[in-house]
């Protein structure tokens, strides 16, 4: 029997601008977090995650909601107090390996930076630096799961699914005491 997962798909607000969320809801009304993105101010534009997520996803149907209540207040906590007060629970479409760098990244200390070749030595792989930084740029759940705290060996920023102007602003959020918007301008051009 082929089940169609429902997904929820609500706004959340930040700072910096609004984010579109995906989440799942168990039978008890909990939320899981499951993908992350932009939200477009054209209303035809529409974010969708990539084709490797969806085909990992199976068989859904999108709702738009409004947002739980908890899920905002991660947001809030994260943007006001800079640290996160409550547990997250998410779920994971990855293979076995991106839910291991994902869950990584979730260890890297809020105001701390972590290179590529860094984050692969932590995981035992050091040799996998490139596999490594495809997995952190394949994750479903930027901010929840910070990637935006993993920066190239020579101290540029790197890159980021929300675009770089938010991973400068989110560095800049933690403290970060680099020219954050210079680095950002530069490798763009």
């Amino acid at each position: 029997m082929n089940h169609t997962k429902d997904i929820f798909e609500a706004q959340v607000e930040c700072p910096f601008g609004p984010l579109s969320l995906w989440f799942e809801r168990d039978e008890d009304g909990a939320t899981y977090p499951i993908w992350l993105a932009p939200k477009y101010k054209c209303p035809e534009i529409r974010q969708r995650p990539a084709k490797g997520f969806l085909k990992r996803l199976g068989s859904h149907q999108v709702y738009h909601c409004d947002t739980p209540a908890v899920i905002q207040s991660w947001f809030d906590d994260y943007f006001s107090a800079k640290q996160w007060t409550s547990q997250k629970v998410l779920r994971l479409y990855g293979t076995l390996f991106q839910q291991q760098v994902w869950l990584a990244l979730a260890q890297i200390p809020f105001g701390e930076q972590l290179s590529y070749a860094d984050l692969a030595g932590k995981l035992s792989c050091p040799t996998a630096v490139r596999a490594v930084a495809g997995a952190v740029g394949a994750n479903p759940l930027p901010i929840l799961l910070p990637c935006h705290r993993v920066v190239y060996h020579n101290g540029g920023v790197g890159g980021f699914a929300l675009g770089l102007e938010w991973k400068a602003r989110l560095l800049a959020h933690e403290g970060w005491q680099r020219q954050v918007f210079d680095l950002w301008r530069r490798e763009d051009s």
